[in-house]
């Protein structure tokens, strides 16, 4: 009588990608939240450099950060500057200045 207890266990699940996206745009980060949006991604959001730089050392580790790069009161260039350190992809974009 077979019972199934020989039967293959199920793969694993693929890693979550953990990921911090950051724009003092709303609508840019909601472009981004869409762009990313997956199972497979844990999404952080950030609206301005300093939130940015609190997820860095909160949610460590990260596999991959968005962000602008000219952003109210800490530039995304400038976070990831002083996140040297922290082993992490980077994305920086910049989208036109406001009119």
């Amino acid at each position: 009588m077979h019972t199934g207890s020989d039967s293959a266990p199920p793969p694993p699940l693929p890693p979550v990608l953990r990921i911090a996206i950051a724009d003092d745009n709303p609508d840019s980060l909601e472009l981004l939240r869409m762009a990313i949006d997956s199972p497979l991604a844990e999404v952080h959001e950030a609206t301005n450099g300093v939130e940015l730089v609190q997820l860095l050392l909160q949610r460590k580790p990260l596999d991959l950060v968005v962000t602008d790069v000219l952003m109210p009161w800490t530039e995304g260039i400038d976070v990831l500057r002083s996140a040297g350190k922290t082993a992490i992809s980077v994305l920086l974009k910049h989208g036109p200045s406001p009119a």
